[in-house]
């Protein structure tokens, strides 16, 4: 909740054209995207424990094994399955492949994204300030955020529609771990998950 509220921040900032002027203030593109695909890694690798755990391997030191581009493809096709549509071809582990390794390990290490790729967000005009920042992200949240030239290899998402999910994707995490209370959940392994 709390990077779902700060990234609206950047909403807010390009609502009330507020970016590149004299303050040299930017609209947000790539910490909006840092800071989702680490919020993705982070449910993802979640997700991947929920629906795991039986078959987790653990190392000698008895953490958890978890891979984290394998988590963020297992939860593309959990929300796929689901009807969340993020625009990726949950059924290509090579695309998916790609995409995390374009996005969330350029981002993560350089903060920048892979040459190809690229980070959108939306110019919002609103002359008569008549929208919220929540009406924006409720207009958006059916569209899918990552999109590709024809081939497969260069990517673009668009951050506001990826924030415009995250309440829907942390709500599948949260209903299955209520769901999931008859099973036996290692929260000792999951704490080492989450950090």
């Amino acid at each position: 909740d709390g990077i779902y509220n700060d990234l609206k921040a950047f909403l807010y900032i390009r609502k009330n054209n507020l970016q590149h002027g004299d303050e040299n203030i930017g609209g947000g593109n790539l910490t909006q995207a840092i800071a989702l695909f680490s919020v993705i890694n982070f449910l993802g690798k979640i997700q991947y424990y929920f629906d795991k755990r039986e078959r987790l391997q653990l190392n000698e030191d008895g953490e958890p094994n978890i891979i984290e581009e394998q988590a963020f493809i297992h939860l593309v096709r959990k929300l796929d399955a689901l009807e969340i549509k993020l625009g990726l071809p949950a059924n290509d582990s090579a695309v998916l492949k790609l995409v995390w390794s374009g996005f969330r390990n350029k981002l993560a290490h350089v903060s920048n994204v892979e040459l190809g790729k690229q980070v959108m967000v939306y110019v919002i005009g609103d002359p008569d300030d008549t929208l919220t920042i929540n009406t924006m992200l409720s207009k958006i949240e059916n569209k899918e955020a990552f999109e590709h030239d024809g081939d497969n290899r260069n990517w673009r998402v668009n951050a506001d529609i990826l924030l415009s999910k995250l309440p829907a994707i942390k709500k599948v995490i949260i209903e299955q771990l209520h769901q999931d209370k008859d099973k036996s959940v290692d929260y000792i392994v999951l704490e080492k998950i989450i950090g």
